[in-house]
């Protein structure tokens, strides 16, 4: 059998786990409008098919993927993924392994999660749980870009709640703020104390 790339081995492990060529695609990274012609040209191929066998035999009744959505808090969604391998000897279940993934999505954030930030998270989710079960992925769980943006958000988000802050205590101290500052110009220190106090 000629050897397939990267993506079609993660097309054919994801065809194993959903048994739909569309949702493999997207799994293998296909984008949301090329997986349906992507994962159906793609099962067209006999080395796929026999790839994708290979793997049925290997796997048949071993695997299970499970989401979970965990929560939709303003534009933020928030989804677990959870990938049970279970290792057969006769018919019998001798070990069983079970691995993790987890995502966040923001709605909006990107062309995408303007309409599937949902579906983008489950996807990032159950690749995250694969990869941590050794199934090929392209070596990493979170990319680079995904550290940055994190770490991006995290700053912004601490800003904003900075100056929330401030706002506020400025908001609710005005009118002593104002007072004690006219008390200034006017040389009347000891008022500005009392409005101080």
């Amino acid at each position: 059998m000629k050897e397939l790339n990267l993506k079609q081995e993660k097309f054919c492990q994801a065809y194993v786990m959903y048994r739909n060529a569309t949702e493999a695609a997207k799994a293998a990274g296909y984008s949301d409008t090329s997986a349906h012609t992507q994962g159906h040209r793609l099962k067209q191929r006999p080395d796929i098919n026999e790839r994708i066998e290979e793997l049925h035999k290997k796997y048949n009744g071993c695997v299970s993927i499970n989401t979970e959505l965990l929560e939709t808090q303003g534009d933020v969604v928030r989804m677990k993924a959870i990938v049970e391998l279970k290792e057969m000897v006769e018919g019998q279940e001798v070990a069983s392994n079970t691995f993790t993934g987890h995502a966040e999505e923001v709605i909006g954030s990107s062309m995408i999660n303007k309409t599937s930030a949902l579906e983008n998270a489950e996807t990032s989710a159950v690749g995250r749980a694969l990869a941590f079960a050794g199934f090929q992925t392209d070596a990493s769980i979170a990319s680079a870009d995904e550290v940055v943006n994190a770490q991006k958000q995290n700053l912004e988000k601490d800003i904003y709640t900075r100056m929330v802050q401030f706002t506020k205590a400025l908001t609710d101290n005005y009118s002593s703020v104002i007072a004690i500052q006219t008390h200034i110009a006017n040389d009347e220190a000891d008022l500005a104390r009392e409005a101080w106090g």
